[in-house]
């Protein structure tokens, strides 16, 4: 069979989105990389928990969003000195006085962060991982042309060596890293923290969980009632119908009858409908539960 280039550009979508997925996570871990490099580390303590409201827009509507994040203070120079951490959370997971660790590269006091909390290189791991996921779910195993395959899949690669090296350039050319980091100073003065929402104390922050999440409690097993409800009643039907007694136990003991079953109950209306039901209702019931459970521990 002749080769073709035309092959090179079969389901050429998978590639596009498998290099978006490269390019970011790639962007991350090259983030997270500047700090292996000379970087110094300093204890440092949480001073505070600043809340605010993160604000986020899809399309014409605009979403807002109560977060949190630690302010720290540590000594630079022999003077103590404050900066809100880059990640904010939904909930609060630090108490005032935790002793931390803080890490800034040298002679580069804005680019300071908490260290050992990698979200940068988790993220951008994560976001690589997917990338080849995707590669590898839309590899031709049955194509004759190796070679061309092989070269279909190292696209992502050869797009983002490209764009990378041009963004580099582009990036030393606006001032490089020093630029970058005095752009998203965290670093942060008494008199602009005193502008700031932040609880100074622990007895504060019990009083922000009691109000945030007391509510919850209230609401959530109602949530959890009306989940269960639809999961009791196709559940029941589901599980009573002939083909799923006849079946159900072998398909726990055997992979491959498994397999089967579900792609009967997935090609069949009734028990298609019930299953889909039975699995949101269940996902839903064990999602609130946690929340339940999760919610009374901050309020406990």
């Amino acid at each position: 069979m002749a080769l073709s280039i035309d092959n090179l550009f079969d389901n050429f979508g998978p590639i596009l989105l498998a290099s978006a997925f490269l390019f970011i996570g790639l962007l991350f871990i090259a983030y997270h990389r500047l700090y292996n490099k000379g970087t110094v580390q300093s204890p440092g303590k949480i001073a505070g928990i600043e809340k605010h409201l993160s604000t986020s827009r899809s399309g014409n509507h605009r979403s807002s969003q109560l977060m949190y994040r630690p302010v720290v203070s540590f000594i630079y120079r022999g003077e103590k000195t404050y900066f809100t951490a880059g990640i904010s959370k939904n909930s609060i997971t630090d108490q005032i006085g935790d002793s931390i660790q803080v890490e800034y590269i040298v002679d580069l006091i804005s680019s300071v962060r908490i260290a050992g909390r990698p979200f940068f290189r988790n993220f951008g791991y994560g976001l690589s991982l997917i990338a080849v996921a995707i590669l590898g779910f839309s590899a031709n195993t049955s194509t004759l042309h190796w070679d061309l395959e092989l070269i279909r899949l190292s696209l992502p690669l050869i797009i983002n060596g490209i764009a990378l090296k041009c963004l580099a350039s582009l990036f030393v050319h606006h001032g490089g890293v020093a630029a970058l980091m005095k752009q998203n100073n965290p670093i942060k003065t008494k008199d602009e923290l005193d502008q700031l929402d932040i609880f100074w104390s622990n007895n504060d922050i019990a009083k922000e969980q009691d109000r945030v999440y007391k509510p919850f409690l209230y609401i959530t097993p109602v949530l959890i009632a009306l989940a269960l409800w639809p999961a009791g009643v196709f559940g029941e039907r589901f599980f009573n119908r002939p083909y799923v007694i006849e079946h159900v136990n072998t398909a726990l003991l055997n992979n491959g009858e498994a397999a089967a079953v579900f792609n009967h109950v997935m090609n069949h209306t009734t028990l298609q409908k019930e299953f889909l039901i039975l699995s949101m209702s269940s996902f839903f019931v064990l999602m609130l539960s946690y929340s339940f459970i999760f919610t009374l521990k901050k309020t406990a």
